[in-house]
C-alpha cells in the first residue's frame, strides 16, 4: 500500500509503505531497516539512493527523516517512492531527534543508521552480512563490520575502520571515551530500542552513548570481517 503525499500539521510524508507482515509470509530471511536523517544535502543524497537502489538483498525498509529542508530533498523522496518505504520532513532539533522520530516506523528485525551521502560498500552488501543476523539473535544484539573511509573529493578510497571485539572491549579511544565500532557499521537489534532512545540534549555523542548503554544488557557485539559502509 502506497502512502500518499500529505501535509500532517507541519510533518510532509510519503513512502512506498510495504506490507512486512505479508513479507514475513513468504520469507524466513530478516528485513533491514536503514534509518538516514536529512537536512539539505540533495546532492550527497544520491549516492545513497544509488546504493540502495543497487542492493541485491531485496528485504530492506529504508526510511528518511528530513529536517524540513528547502533544497528539493523532498522533490527526491518523491522521485525515489518505490525505493524509500518511508519519508517524512519536518523541523527537528537534530539528528538523534530525527532518528528518535524514524524509530517509531521501524518494521525490521535489525537497524543500521547511514548518513546521507554515505553509500553501502557493494551491491551485495546486505546478502553478505545477512547470514550473520540471522544466527546472531539472542546471543548478539549489535552486529558490526567495518568502514571504508573516503576522500571529501572524488570519494577516493582511504583507509578502512574495524576491527575484532576484543580489540574494543575495555579499551579507550585517545583517553576521551570508551573505543568502540563506528555507527554506520553497526545492526541493532529492534529489541534494543523498546527500552533505550538517542538522548537529544547529546549533539554529537548520543549514538555513542546509546551503544554504551546497550552494551550494559550484553557485553559483547558480534564482529563480522565485512566492509559495510563508505
Amino acid at each position: 500500500m502506497k502512502l500518499e503525499n500529505k501535509m500532517t500539521s507541519e510533518r510532509q510524508q510519503g513512502g512506498r509503505q510495504r506490507d512486512w507482515d505479508e513479507v514475513r509470509k513468504h520469507s524466513d530471511q530478516p528485513i533491514i531497516t536503514i534509518i538516514t536523517s536529512t537536512y539539505n544535502v540533495v546532492q550527497d543524497l544520491q549516492w545513497t539512493i544509488d546504493s540502495i537502489k543497487e542492493q541485491t538483498y531485496p528485504n530492506i525498509q529504508w526510511i528518511i527523516a528530513d529536517g524540513a529542508s528547502t533544497d528539493g530533498t523532498v522533490a527526491m523522496f518523491e522521485a525515489n517512492i518505490e525505493l524509500i518505504d518511508y519519508w517524512f520532513s519536518e523541523p527537528d532539533t537534530g539528528i538523534y531527534d530525527a532518528w528518535n522520530k524514524a524509530l517509531e516506523h521501524v518494521e525490521g528485525d535489525w537497524v543500521q543508521f547511514i548518513g546521507a551521502g554515505d553509500a553501502l560498500y557493494e551491491t551485495n552488501t546486505l546478502e553478505k552480512v545477512v547470514p550473520y543476523l540471522k544466527d546472531a539473535y539472542p546471543n548478539y544484539e549489535l552486529v558490526y563490520g567495518q568502514v571504508m573511509h573516503i576522500s571529501e573529493k572524488g570519494r577516493k578510497e582511504l583507509y578502512v575502520s574495524g576491527e575484532p571485539w576484543e580489540n574494543y572491549q575495555g579499551k579507550w579511544s585517545t583517553y576521551i571515551r570508551p573505543k568502540i565500532p563506528e555507527h554506520p557499521a553497526i545492526y541493532h537489534h529492534v529489541s534494543l530500542f523498546q527500552d533505550i532512545k538517542f538522548d537529544t540534549k547529546l549533539k554529537i555523542s548520543a549514538d555513542s552513548l546509546f551503544i554504551l548503554q546497550a552494551l550494559k544488557q550484553n557485553n559483547t557485539m558480534l564482529f563480522i570481517d565485512i566492509i559495510v559502509d563508505k
